[in-house]
């Protein structure tokens, strides 16, 4: 009788090792969301050399690049003009390319044109003129 039960004991106690040594598996889920965003990357410095004896108007250009995910469209936004202050103002106009698209998920350009007439600066003082300009792109 003993022998039966330290027989049955040792049955149990490899039933239950058994039981805790087995592989398991479970299914796990990995979720993405890739956000419609749009930023940009660079914005230009454009100077420009009035020369008030040419009798010119004188444009500038500069890239504005930018990256929006790939099949987001996109606005890009700046004003049309400014003053540059100085020992005087200037006044100018601002131009720019392609300003609604859609994005590709690389590097996109658009061209910022700064045009000075000729009578907005033929009578300015001489000296270093500046204005700061915000571009804004909207998903």
């Amino acid at each position: 009788m003993k022998k039966i039960i330290v027989l049955l004991l040792v049955m149990g106690l490899l039933t239950v090792a058994g039981k805790a040594m087995a592989l398991d598996s479970a299914n796990m889920t990995v979720n993405a969301t890739v956000l419609g965003t749009c930023g940009i990357s660079s914005a230009p410095t454009i100077n420009l050399t009035l020369d008030p004896s040419s009798g010119l108007d004188v444009t500038g250009n500069g890239n504005i690049d930018f990256i929006c995910t790939n099949g987001t469209g996109y606005t890009l936004a700046g004003p049309a003009g400014g003053t540059m202050t100085g020992p005087g103002n200037i006044i100018y106009a601002l131009g720019y390319t392609n300003l609604v698209g859609v994005g590709t998920g690389l590097t996109q350009t658009s061209v910022a044109t700064v045009t000075v007439p000729y009578a907005n600066y033929a009578t300015v003082p001489a000296g270093a003129y500046t204005e700061t300009v915000v571009v804004t792109i909207n998903p």
